[in-house]
């Protein structure tokens, strides 16, 4: 599905002018004339709007942007970049009184909401979970539990994200519509899963795994032994989440916080802030080889001296 990105603009509009066209459309609105109007504010008073141009070109770009203001980012100055502009797109959001709660840990239904509202906001969540509804009233069978799930929960927030995620097979296998699953915390193998799956099934863009890979990642032994080494090791290819110290270490079953997610869905909206994984296969020398010729089939490539 294509989504688009949004530039915006900003245009400055008399407040005579925006006070009239609003006069005109709106019943009732004022008591004054715009001339009575223009007795209080001033002729020469003006306002500025920002106003969307949507771009041509395919993206994981919400179609939105909201003010943000939250208070309790200082001990975490290293991500006010990604969470205020994450936030600004609607991808993230706060927990209430101005806060986003950044140390805290991101949870599975949260990120997962994240991920679906990169691309298109929280329309986008909306769609997929009155798609799931509409097919599980159609179709029954396995579908039919999203019944119980929009309803057993009482008025949870993240009741529309679990029918939404059931759109993605592999995610409604792991975790079905089970709140118990869905609100536990987020660990990073988990959220490569998570962020992946969403990103291949909605997103234009492909993530390819990079050749060698596995010679970057510091604890590629652990790694290797998640059941989703797949999505982790195309997240880590692709720079959306990588190493967390100078020997490439994953660290799987960390649990990040919110301010770590925010800078992840940065990375996957916006490529330039991804982080360059450079992979550096040195030839294998094997003794006694020198100076033999690479074979017609290539085999031997990357083992003999004389074949690089």
């Amino acid at each position: 599905m294509k989504t688009k990105f949004i530039k915006m603009k900003r245009i400055v509009i008399p407040m005579l002018v925006a006070v009239a066209v609003i006069a005109q459309t709106t019943v009732s609105a004022f008591a004054l004339s715009t001339e009575g109007v223009s007795d209080l504010i001033g002729e020469d008073e003006s306002i500025v709007m920002e106003v969307g141009e949507v771009d041509a070109i395919s993206a994981a770009a919400p179609i939105s942007r909201a003010a943000t203001s939250f208070t309790d980012l200082s001990e975490v100055s290293w991500a006010v970049d990604a969470i205020n502009d994450m936030a600004s797109r609607g991808i993230i959001q706060g927990v209430g009184n101005n806060k986003f709660a950044p140390k805290d840990n991101v949870t599975r239904q949260e990120f997962a909401a994240m991920a679906i509202r990169a691309f298109g906001g929280e329309n986008k969540v909306n769609e997929l979970a009155q798609q799931m509804s509409a097919k599980a009233e159609a179709e029954g069978g396995s579908l039919s539990s999203l019944k119980d799930c929009e309803t057993a929960y009482g008025n949870n927030w993240s009741n529309e994200v679990m029918v939404a995620s059931q759109y993605f097979p592999e995610i409604a296998q792991a975790w079905s519509c089970r709140l118990s699953d869905w609100s536990k915390d987020a660990n990073r193998a988990e959220m490569a899963f998570i962020v992946m799956t969403i990103a291949e099934s909605l997103g234009d863009e492909k993530f390819e795994i990079t050749d060698g890979i596995n010679t970057v990642i510091g604890d590629f032994n652990e790694v290797s032994g998640s059941p989703y080494v797949s999505s982790i090791t195309k997240a880590y290819s692709n720079g959306i989440l990588v190493g967390t110290n100078d020997a490439g270490d994953y660290k799987p079953n960390e649990y990040p916080n919110r301010a770590e997610a925010a800078t992840i869905m940065q990375r996957l909206v916006d490529s330039s802030k991804r982080k360059a994984v450079e992979v550096n296969i040195e030839p294998e020398e094997v003794e006694g080889t020198e100076g033999l010729s690479p074979l017609p089939d290539g085999s031997n490539i990357g083992k003999y001296t004389d074949a690089i």
